[in-house]
């Protein structure tokens, strides 16, 4: 007869602790919507021109915190979807999303949107990406709008501006180099630190090798860049870096 009673506690406090998830997640579901009202979303819109697969893997690659132990694969790079349920983390981990399409998308709200401090918009937004917008075509927008430096906005201009080609023309070394540069393009500048360039490049050429050996095995490292008279050269090295490390470069 003792269990009767705990039975009933134990019974409705899952009903209320389900009563109260529920409404928790439709309050902020309306709230959701009640922050997107007066947000321009047009300029969301995807771009036609996809560029080359290379550019979405090594974005995707420079996002990624990786330990010894992980393994990513071509499949795993696509748009995880956000609900507002997930605000409860959003408050915790102060924009360090855990998964890279969620971080990509945080910079593209940045780098479009006028918000500055308003995170609670700027997350709205990000839902909204989440479940509108492919990976791809929420990568291409953040290429059409990211700095690279040197007064170099977007990778059209980018790339003209360092290598005199188009996006597409560029090699697989080039395309890393741009990359890196959209994450930090004032310390990573190739003209004034060329170092913290280089070693984030070969960094990322070792996730590179290590997550896809079939398509990017055959990369070999960076040992000089020379960026003068605005013309810039990547050299290559086809020696390993030594005892695991980048640093030397």
């Amino acid at each position: 007869m003792i269990y009767l009673p705990m039975y009933k506690v134990v019974n409705f406090t899952i009903k209320t602790t389900l009563f109260f998830f529920v409404l928790l997640h439709l309050l902020l579901y309306v709230a959701y919507r009640y922050q997107l009202k007066d947000i321009d979303l047009s300029v969301y819109k995807a771009e036609k021109k996809p560029y080359k697969s290379d550019y979405y893997t090594i974005l995707w690659m420079s996002s990624v915190t990786q330990s010894s132990s992980d393994k990513y694969r071509f499949n795993d790079m696509k748009m995880q979807a956000i609900y507002p349920i997930h605000v409860v983390r959003y408050f915790f981990m102060k924009h360090n999303a855990s998964r890279p399409s969620h971080q990509i998308s945080y910079w593209l709200v940045s780098s479009l949107s006028k918000l500055r401090h308003q995170h609670v918009k700027k997350y709205a937004i990000q839902i909204w990406l989440s479940h509108h917008l492919s990976f791809e075509e929420v990568a291409t927008l953040y290429f059409a709008n990211s700095y690279y430096g040197h007064d170099f906005f977007g990778l059209e201009e980018a790339s003209k501006g360092y290598f005199n080609k188009n996006p597409n023309e560029l090699n697989i070394y080039e395309i890393i180099m741009l990359v890196t540069l959209t994450t930090a393009p004032s310390s990573l500048d190739p003209k004034r630190h060329p170092k913290n360039l280089l070693v984030k490049m070969n960094s990322l050429i070792t996730k590179l090798k290590r997550n896809f050996p079939l398509y990017y095995e055959g990369l070999t490292y960076l040992k000089k860049i020379d960026y003068k008279n605005s013309q810039l050269k990547l050299e290559k090295s086809y020696k390993l870096p030594k005892s695991g490390t980048l640093s030397q470069y």
